[in-house]
C-alpha cells in the first residue's frame, strides 16, 4: 500500500498544475474572444452608423426634391428649417449610434480585462493550491520532513 501513496502524490501534483494551466488558458480564450467581439461591434457599429448618415441624406435629398416639384425655394424660410432640422436630425442619429457602440465596446473590453484578471489569479490559486496540498501530502507521507 505504501508503493501507491508516492504515485497518489505526483498524480494529485500533476491534476493540480494541469488545473491550473486549463483554468488560465480558458480565461485567456474568453480574454481573446471577448476583444474580438469589441473588434466586431466597433466595426459594425461604423457600418451602422455610415448606413444611418447616408440613409438620412437620402431622405433630405428626396424632401428637397419634393418641395422643389411643388415650387417651394429651399434655401428661404420653413424650407431652409426643414433643411437644417434634417441636418440637426442626421447628426443627433449619428452621435446616439456613436455612444451605443461605444458602450458595447467598453464593455466588451471590460470582459476581456476581467477575464485576464481571471486567467491570472485562476492560474496562481491553481498552482499555490497545488503547493499546499502536495506540501500536506508529503508530510502524511514522509512525517520526517516535518521535523
Amino acid at each position: 500500500m505504501c508503493g501507491f501513496a508516492p504515485l497518489a502524490f505526483a498524480t494529485s501534483a500533476v491534476t493540480g498544475i494541469y488545473g491550473a494551466f486549463s483554468s488560465r488558458n480558458m480565461a485567456k480564450s474568453n480574454a481573446a474572444m471577448s476583444r474580438y467581439e469589441a473588434a466586431q461591434t466597433r466595426e459594425i457599429g461604423a457600418f451602422n452608423e455610415m448606413r444611418g448618415r447616408d440613409k438620412m441624406s437620402r431622405l433630405i435629398a428626396r424632401q428637397r426634391g419634393q418641395l422643389a416639384a411643388r415650387g417651394v425655394d429651399g434655401s428661404a424660410g420653413s424650407a431652409l428649417d426643414l433643411g437644417e432640422e434634417a441636418a440637426y436630425e442626421r447628426f443627433t442619429e449619428a452621435q446616439a449610434s456613436r455612444f451605443n457602440t461605444n458602450q458595447r465596446v467598453t464593455a466588451k473590453q471590460n470582459e476581456a480585462a476581467i477575464s485576464d484578471y481571471q486567467a491570472s489569479t485562476g492560474f496562481l490559486n491553481g498552482m499555490f493550491g497545488t503547493a499546499a496540498n502536495s506540501m500536506t501530502q508529503a508530510l502524511q507521507l514522509w512525517p520526517e520532513l516535518g521535523a
